[in-house]
This record gives C-alpha cells, sequence and structure tokens, in this order.
C-alpha cells in the first residue's frame, strides 16, 4: 500500500495515490510541485510525477509487491506484472460497482484537462494561443480515442460473443473527450467559475476615448494604451510566500490617461466600495465559521503615483513636496530627525484641514502639499497620513545611496587606502562606479 503524505490515506497503487493527489489535494504538475514521499522514514522529494513514480517501485518496491500478493490471495488472481500494476486502477473488492472500478470519472478527466489549461493561461499565454491549444487537444484525444477503440475491438473479437462485443463498442463510443468541453471561452470561463469559483473582472465605464495621438516619427500611436496597475498581498502570510510572484495579485487595471482625466476617485470607486464591505460585514471562507474581516495595512508604491494616489502635490521641487511632514523645500537640507523641534508630523486633523482649505477656496493650487482628498481615506482602518511606505528604490538605491557611496570611496582613497587596492577588494559590481568617479 502507498501513503498520501498530506492526509495518510493508503492507495493499492501509484495510480490511485498519483490521482488521490490532484483530485483531492490539488497538487497539479507545475513550477511549484513538490511531492514528498508517504513512506515511514523516507524523507524523499520531488519535483515530478515521473519521478515520484520511479523512486516508489526502485525504493518500495518490495512492500508494495507484499501487497499486490496478499490482494491476488483474496481475489484469486494467479499472476500480475508490477509495472502495468502500478500504472491500472485498484483491484476491485466484492463490493465494488461498476462506477467505483472506474477511479478516472469524466469529471476527473476534465478537471486534469482544465487545470492544464488554466496553468497555461496563467503563463500569460495569448488567449487565440490557449484556444488553439485546446482545439489540437480536443483532436490529438479523438484520434487516441479512435485507436484505442480499433485495437480493443479487433482484439476482443476472436475472444468474446458478439453480445459483450457490442457492450464494449458502445462503451467506448459514449466515452466523452474531455477537451470537448473546453473548446471555447465561454465553455472554459464557465468550467473555471464552478469548480475554482473564479471571478471574472468587472468593467467600469468612465467615458469615451478618442486614441488620436499619432507619432509622425513611427507612424504609431505613442503611449495612448499605457496602463496603470493596483496589485494587493495579503499580509497575514510569511513575507518569503509574499514575495512569490503567484501570491502577489492583480486587483484593477486602468488607461494611465483617464487619471489625469477623472483622477484616483471614480476609478479606484469600486475597490473602495469592496473594501467597505470586507471591513465591515466580510466574507465566507471555507476554513471559518464566521466571516472574515480585513482592510488595507499599507500602500507601496513609487514616489509619483503615492503623491498622486494621496492626493498631494507631483512636483518634488515644490515648497512642501514631502508626504510625511510639513517642512518647506528650504529646511529639507538641514532638518534630518522627528525629534527636530521644527519638523511637523502630517496627521488626520491636519490633513482633513488642508482638505477643507481646498474645498472653500478652488483657487489654491493646493494647500500645504494636499490638492485633494485621498479616496481611500474612506475607509475605516486606513488614512494616508499614516502611511510610512518609502520608495526605496529611487529614494535610497536610485538616490542619496550612489552620494554616499562615492563619498565613502572618496574618504578611503584619500585617508586610509589607495585606489588599487580598494578596487582590488571591491565587488565586481563597485568597478564601474569607481572607474566613473575618477
Amino acid at each position: 500500500m502507498l501513503t498520501c503524505y498530506k492526509c495518510k490515506v493508503q492507495h493499492r497503487n501509484c495510480s490511485a495515490l498519483f490521482q488521490h493527489l490532484k483530485f483531492s489535494h490539488a497538487l497539479y504538475p507545475g513550477r511549484t510541485l513538490r511531492l514528498k514521499c508517504g513512506e515511514h522514514g523516507c524523507p524523499s522529494v520531488f519535483y515530478t510525477y515521473s519521478g515520484f513514480k520511479k523512486h516508489l517501485l526502485k525504493v518500495h518496491g518490495d512492500s508494495l509487491a507484499r501487497d499486490i500478493v496478499d490482494n491476488m490471495d483474496c481475489v484469486g488472481m494467479d499472476s500480475v506484472d508490477m509495472d502495468s500494476f502500478c500504472a491500472t486502477e485498484p483491484l476491485p473488492g466484492p463490493d465494488s460497482s461498476v462506477s467505483h472500478q472506474n477511479l478516472l470519472k469524466e469529471s476527473s478527466f476534465v478537471d486534469m484537462c482544465s487545470s492544464v489549461i488554466a496553468q497555461v493561461q496563467a503563463a500569460g499565454v495569448a488567449e487565440n494561443t490557449v484556444q488553439s491549444l485546446a482545439c489540437s487537444m480536443e483532436e490529438v484525444v479523438n484520434d487516441v480515442h479512435i485507436q484505442a477503440q480499433d485495437a480493443v475491438l479487433e482484439c476482443l473479437s476472436s475472444e468474446v460473443n458478439e453480445q459483450t462485443l457490442d457492450k464494449v463498442k458502445e462503451c467506448l463510443e459514449n466515452l466523452e473527450n474531455p477537451f470537448s468541453l473546453l473548446n471555447t471561452v465561454t465553455k472554459r470561463q464557465r468550467h473555471f467559475e464552478k469548480k475554482w469559483k473564479i471571478v471574472e473582472p468587472v468593467e467600469h465605464v468612465l467615458g469615451v476615448r478618442y486614441d488620436t495621438r499619432l507619432d509622425k516619427t513611427t507612424g504609431v500611436y505613442s503611449q495612448v494604451h499605457k496602463l496603470g496597475c493596483v496589485y494587493f498581498i495579503l499580509r497575514n502570510l510569511p513575507t518569503k510566500l509574499n514575495s512569490v510572484l503567484m501570491n502577489i495579485h492583480l486587483v484593477s487595471l486602468f488607461h494611465s490617461d483617464d487619471i489625469k482625466k477623472y483622477g484616483f476617485s471614480p476609478i479606484l470607486q469600486p475597490l473602495v466600495n469592496d473594501l467597505k464591505t470586507l471591513e465591515t460585514q466580510g466574507i465566507q471562507v471555507p476554513f471559518s465559521d464566521t466571516p472574515l474581516r480585513g482592510s488595507v495595512v499599507q500602500v507601496t508604491g513609487d514616489n509619483l503615483a503615492l503623491h498622486g494616489l494621496f492626493g498631494m502635490v507631483e512636483s518634488f521641487s515644490a515648497t512642501y513636496c514631502c508626504r510625511f511632514c510639513l517642512t518647506d523645500k528650504t529646511s529639507l537640507q538641514s532638518v534630518f530627525s522627528e525629534d527636530d523641534p521644527d519638523l511637523i508630523l502630517r496627521t488626520k486633523e491636519l490633513y482633513l484641514e488642508h482638505c477643507n482649505n481646498m474645498a472653500q477656496n478652488p483657487n489654491l493650487v493646493h494647500s500645504f502639499g494636499v490638492k485633494k482628498a485621498c479616496p481611500l481615506n474612506a475607509l475605516q482602518f486606513f488614512h494616508s497620513s499614516d502611511n510610512y511606505a518609502v520608495d526605496i528604490m529611487h529614494d535610497l538605491l536610485e538616490g542619496v545611496v550612489q552620494f554616499e557611496l562615492k563619498l565613502l570611496f572618496q574618504y578611503l582613497v584619500r585617508n586610509s587606502i589607495d585606489k588599487n587596492t580598494l578596487s582590488t577588494n571591491s565587488e565586481a559590481s563597485f568597478y564601474d562606479s569607481l572607474s566613473q568617479m575618477y
């Protein structure tokens, strides 16, 4: 018997175990597949089912053979081939029905094929390529079905009577091609919604768009189709999991030009409405008896995007260009600590006051760097003034760090070590910086 490492259920052969892992635990082939051997004391891990099968036959074949002999004694079998046993269905018991003997039911075949299509779509393959793949697979399965039917009938024609042969033929003809249920976009969407509760995107129309900007040099439209994206991750998950691309989820997609025309409020309003529902009512999930509630914890992005979203000035040469404090452009060169007596941090109260100033005086361009209210501030547990997320790429890696390193290397060369020694002991990534420095 072979043991499932997740639920410890035992299976009589490789095929039964593999089908159980796929359909009960959703362990389908892919880059993230990890299969552990469930046999006692075996720490082996595999990344493909073929490698897992070779391991079971080679390392645990003796115990599997003993179970086969026991099963032969129970059902009166004379002999059995080891390889064929691992590729076929479990031995039927005395109370087994025809439907129970057929482990790979129609729904299981469809689920297996739909998972292949879903993985292709998730990889970003174009829809017309996915459609071509589904149709091609449908034709392949049809050809295999016809060849298998002809071979079976030819093999049994001299061994069984005409009545039995007709039943076998009828049974084979009634087998449905699983890809026939996935050969159109509509069929695939319907199956995905039913099987995995897939939520299809909803389009919200803001207005009419005219793509008329033509680049006279290249003859193509320039930046008309530039897109803006909003993603989310679940902060309940460990950082290691949140860094995986599959756990970074797209929540909103929009034309960048629409921000200039309509602003963030109408674009993010559907998302804000859903978040309000999540904060107050929550959603039902299979692993909890009570509704699961949540909210926005932090918003990250580059400086320009965050300033636009939070309703602040998008020019970093403006007088009040910092989204964390009210330090003006002149004092920015001398104020470096939150403990500085001249530093005033932005708060909810100050942010509301600045928004009220803008509402009362439409002629104002901004009030202490605030141009308009942030749509996310309508949430119960989030406010832009509490969002202390910095743009590490532009602030540090492409900002002050390179200048600080330059000053550090200059100091070392002038006071401690010579340039050649520093170059020899430095990592390769510093070579270009050193050559540009002098």
